[in-house]
This record gives C-alpha cells, structure tokens and sequence, in this order.
C-alpha cells in the first residue's frame, strides 16, 4: 500500500465542436458605501457541428440578473438576486 493515491489520467474528447458566441451587459449602482444595487444582461449561442442535442440541452439563451448587497455589520452582508433564464423551450424565474 502506497502512503499517496496513484496520478489518475482522464482524457476528453471534443468531438462535437460546439462554439459559443453571446454578449454580456451589466450595470451596478453604488447606493452608498458597501451597499449596492446591480442588473445584468447575458445572450448566449451555441452551436455544433454535428447538431448533438446534449450540447444546447439545459443553456439558457437569454438571461436577466436584478439584485442587491447590503452591510450587516462585523464583516457579514445580505445579497439578493432575481434571475430570469430562457431556452428555447421554457421560461423560468431563479432567486438565489
């Protein structure tokens, strides 16, 4: 029995040749010291070559951040966030 676990190797193939292409655009407020307010915008494409359907599965092609930090006090701060994320085929509200 060695003391330290053997190098394990893993290799990944990126046979499918997805490109992403977007924009991001984002704008924060600054309300007073420490505490802030942000909106964030993201467009993202992908596309593949070969058309796989677990390359777009799950990625949202708009997406829309609206949030919040503020102080607490003793180093601890309370943040917000509203998330609003769309596919192709659905429309869902994110709060984190």
């Amino acid at each position: 029995m060695t003391p330290f676990p053997l190098p394990v190797q893993a290799t990944f193939n990126n046979s499918n040749a997805a490109i992403a292409r977007g924009a991001e655009w984002g704008v924060t407020y600054r309300t007073k010291p420490g505490q802030s307010l942000y909106a964030n915008y993201t467009y993202e494409h992908i596309s593949d070559s070969r058309q796989a359907a677990t390359v777009n599965r799950g990625t949202p092609a708009h997406m829309v951040n609206i949030g919040g930090v503020t102080p607490l006090g003793r180093g601890f701060s309370l943040g917000a966030n509203v998330g609003l994320k769309t596919t192709t085929s659905c429309l869902r509200l994110v709060a984190t």
